[in-house]
């Protein structure tokens, strides 16, 4: 037997009854009599702090982050120890570039920091940079192409042979 029969026989209704009073109490409000009143909403308990976990999680970073940059630090060879292994003549050659290298540094730092000093993007600054070099370069080959006309046409003068 159902539990909808059992009910209905234990209150002694019959079924058309039992049916009425079954839809009549889905939507009625909770009784004090009921069986089961509604629950409050309760917190699951809270779970212990696992430190052995942890304790791993901070040791290993630890590692990583201390132990990462030292072996690094450790690994990597100094200026001198570099140049003790170089071919004798390419240690002349580095030695005798080298304050050739730093000067070109230097004003490649230079520059930078007066391109800095504008309010345009540094790629803009260096893009007008380079068309006002071409432009200096053309106007001085032009003045020397000129120079080089006047001292042919003088040197035709002096030998007799006139201009063109």
């Amino acid at each position: 037997m159902t539990l909808c029969r059992v009910t209905a026989s234990v209150n002694g209704l019959r079924g058309d009854q039992a049916n009425r009073n079954r839809r009549s109490n889905a939507h009625a409000e909770p009784n004090a009599n009921d069986a089961h009143p509604p629950r409050a909403a309760t917190m699951p308990a809270k779970r212990p702090v696992n430190w052995r976990l942890w304790s791993k999680v901070l040791i290993g970073g630890a590692v990583v982050s201390v132990g990462g940059p030292a072996l690094t630090y450790w690994l990597t060879p100094t200026e001198e120890q570099l140049r003790s292994r170089y071919n004798p003549d390419l240690l002349k050659q580095s030695v005798e570039k080298r304050e050739e290298r730093e000067q070109e540094f230097d004003e490649f730092v230079t520059r930078l920091k007066e391109y800095s000093k504008s309010d345009k993007p540094i790629w803009i600054v260096v893009k007008e940079e380079d068309e006002r070099r071409k432009r200096a370069a053309l106007e001085a080959g032009r003045v020397q192409q000129r120079e080089a006309d006047a001292r042919r046409d003088e040197m035709r003068r002096e030998a007799g042979l006139g201009t063109k």
